[in-house]
C-alpha cells in the first residue's frame, strides 16, 4: 500500500505496479524501486491490477507469471488489447527461464524477463533503461504532433497579378514559409509539388479565376483556399469551399486567422490518420515487423518496416502446408502510406482463398509450383476491376523440408540474391507484374540448398533509398555488397544483422519508402 503523501507525489515521480500474489516479493521490490524515489502500487493477481490502471496511470509494469484469478500470461495478452497503454512497458520475473518460455512471454507483449531469484542491479538497471525507453518513446511522439501543428511548417501560396508587395507586408511578422506566384503555370506545379497548408488568391490574380474549376479540381480538398479583397469587393465565384480575407485589416490579425484554420485542418488530419491506425491495429492485416521461425533445416527471418510508422504497400505472408511445405509471400503495391495499404487487404484476400482452395483439395503439385499459384492469381487480379491498374510485385517462396529445396517465382520483384560456397549471385526470374496481362506466365527457379545456403530478398525501400552525401540511390550492386559483409561475420544470418550492415554501409538519414526482407539460411 502507499501513502498519502505517496499519492500526492504520483504525477511527478515514476510510477510502478507489480503484480505479484506474494507479498514478500513485492515488498522487496517496491524497498529496491523506493530506494529510487519511485511510486510503487501493488495487485496480487491481473484484475485487480485493470483495476488499479483505471484508476491510476503506470509508467512501467512488473508482473509474476504465477498467479491465481488471472495469470501473468493472461493478464499481458488482455492488456496489449488495450492500446491506450501501448506506451507502457512490462518486466516479467520468473523462475522458469527456459529459452521457450521466454519467447512465449516477450511475444505475448512482454519487454523484458527477469529470472528469480532476482538481482538488485540487474532489477534496477532494466527498470531504469525501459524507463528512460519509454521518455524518449514519449518525447518523440509529443514533438511529432508539436511538428505537425508548428507554425513554421506551415507553407502558403500567394498567388497574385501585380508585384503590389502586399504579400511581403502579409507574412513579414511571421515565421511560416510563402510563395509569391504570378503564372499559372507556377500555380499547377506548385499545387503537384509543395505540401501546402493555404492558398490565397489576390484580387488583382486574374489568370487563376479564368482557370477556376481547373485549379480547384486540381487542389486537393483539405487545403483551403482564400481570396484577398479590398474592402467593399464581392467575386461571384466565393462559395462555401473558399474564404475572404480583407486587405484593410492588420497583417497580425489576417496571419492569425490563417494560422488558425491551418492548425484545426492539421489536427483533424492527426485524428483522422489516429483511427485509421486504430483501425488497423485491429484488423488482421497487421504485420509483425520482425518474424522468425525454423522449418525443418531452414531458419527464416522476416523485417517489415512500415514508411513513417504508417502501413503502406508493403506485406507478407506466411503459410505451413501439409508438414512438409512452408510458403511465404512477400508483395509490394505502388504507392506510399494508406493509399497503397487499401489494396492490401484485397491482395490477401486472394491469396488467402486461393490456398485454402488448395490445401482443402490436396492438389500437392500446385503447393510445390509457385508459378502455377501466380498465374492463378494474375488472372484475378487482372479480371477484378478494382486491381486491373494497380501495379504489384509479388514474390512466391516453397520451402520443402524433406528435400531441402527452395523454389521461387516472381512477379516483377527485385532479383532475390543467393549465397553458397561459390559465392554470391542473383536469381534471375522472370514475370510480368500483376493483373497487367491476363495471359501472363510465370516461370520459376529451384535452389537445392546445402548446409551455408541464405538467401536473401527485399523490396526496394532498401534500394531505391538515396544517400545524403552522394545524392544517389543505394541501388543493387551496394545491396550485394552488404550481403556478402553479412554472410562474412554470421554463421546464422537474420535480417537484423543485413538491417545493420546496411545502415552502418549506407549514408541514410530518412527512409522515403516502407521497407521488407527475408532471408532463409540452410542451417
Amino acid at each position: 500500500m502507499i501513502s498519502t503523501a505517496q499519492l500526492s507525489c504520483m504525477n511527478f515521480a515514476p510510477h510502478i505496479l507489480i503484480i505479484d500474489d506474494n507479498p514478500i516479493a513485492i515488498r522487496l521490490l517496491s524497498t529496491y524501486l523506493q530506494e529510487l524515489n519511485y511510486t510503487c502500487l501493488s495487485a496480487s493477481h491481473g484484475k485487480q491490477a485493470f483495476d488499479l490502471l483505471s484508476n491510476y496511470a503506470f509508467s512501467l509494469i512488473v508482473c509474476d507469471l504465477h498467479m491465481p484469478v488471472m495469470s501473468g500470461y493472461d493478464f499481458i495478452t488482455e492488456f496489449r488489447k488495450h492500446h491506450e497503454y501501448d506506451l507502457i512497458p512490462i518486466i516479467v520475473i520468473s523462475s522458469d527461464d527456459k529459452e521457450e518460455n521466454i519467447i512465449k512471454i516477450l511475444n505475448s507483449g512482454a519487454d523484458d524477463f527477469i529470472s528469480k531469484p532476482i538481482r538488485e542491479q540487474v532489477f534496477v538497471s532494466k527498470i531504469k533503461a525501459l524507463l528512460q525507453k519509454n521518455e524518449i518513446q514519449k518525447q518523440n511522439i509529443q514533438n511529432s504532433a508539436v511538428k505537425v501543428l508548428d507554425v513554421s511548417n506551415m507553407h502558403i501560396l500567394y498567388c497574385t497579378g501585380e508585384d503590389s508587395g502586399f504579400a511581403d507586408t502579409l507574412f513579414s511578422q511571421s515565421s511560416c514559409s510563402y510563395t509569391v506566384l504570378y503564372t499559372a503555370k507556377d500555380l499547377f506545379d506548385s499545387l503537384y509539388s509543395l505540401q501546402l497548408s493555404i492558398i490565397c488568391v489576390d484580387e488583382t490574380a486574374t489568370w487563376v479565376f479564368q482557370r477556376y474549376q481547373r485549379f480547384m479540381n486540381a487542389l486537393d480538398a483539405s487545403v483551403p483556399v482564400f481570396i484577398v479583397v479590398s474592402q467593399g469587393v464581392e467575386f461571384p465565384m466565393v462559395d462555401a469551399h473558399v474564404g475572404v480575407i480583407y486587405k484593410h485589416f492588420a497583417p497580425s490579425y489576417i496571419m492569425q486567422q490563417l494560422t488558425f484554420v491551418a492548425s484545426l485542418l492539421q489536427r483533424n488530419k492527426i485524428q483522422h490518420v489516429n483511427s485509421l491506425k486504430k483501425a488497423l491495429l485491429r484488423s488482421s492485416f497487421l504485420f509483425e515487423r520482425v518474424k522468425e521461425f525454423e522449418c525443418g533445416e531452414f531458419s527464416v527471418s522476416i523485417l517489415h518496416e512500415n514508411y513513417n510508422d504508417i502501413p503502406g504497400g508493403d506485406f507478407y505472408e506466411v503459410f505451413e502446408l501439409q508438414n512438409r511445405y512452408t510458403l511465404i509471400c512477400m508483395g509490394d503495391i505502388m504507392g506510399k502510406s494508406w493509399g497503397a495499404w487499401m489494396y492490401v487487404p484485397i491482395y490477401l484476400a486472394y491469396i488467402r482463398s486461393t490456398i485454402k482452395f488448395i490445401t482443402a483439395r490436396n492438389i500437392s503439385k500446385l503447393l510445390q509450383s509457385p508459378n502455377k499459384l501466380l498465374h492463378m492469381l494474375n488472372q484475378y487480379c487482372a479480371k477484378d476491376l478494382q486491381l486491373s491498374e494497380v501495379y504489384t510485385t509479388l514474390t512466391f517462396v516453397v520451402l520443402d523440408n524433406q528435400s531441402n529445396t527452395v523454389v521461387i517465382s516472381s512477379a516483377g520483384a527485385i532479383s532475390p540474391l543467393l549465397y553458397t560456397q561459390q559465392g554470391i549471385s542473383d536469381v534471375a526470374i522472370h514475370g510480368t507484374v500483376l493483373g497487367v496481362d491476363v495471359a501472363a506466365l510465370y516461370e520459376q527457379k529451384e535452389i537445392e540448398c546445402n548446409s551455408g545456403t541464405v538467401l536473401l530478398l527485399y523490396s526496394d525501400g532498401y534500394s531505391e533509398a538515396i544517400e545524403v552525401q552522394s545524392g544517389k540511390i543505394v541501388g543493387n550492386q551496394k545491396m550485394k555488397e552488404i550481403f556478402a559483409k553479412t554472410v562474412q561475420q554470421n554463421s546464422r544470418v537474420t535480417t537484423l544483422d543485413f538491417e545493420t550492415n546496411y545502415m552502418n554501409m549506407c549514408d541514410i538519414q530518412k527512409f522515403n519508402d516502407d521497407r521488407s526482407l527475408l532471408v532463409i539460411s540452410r542451417k
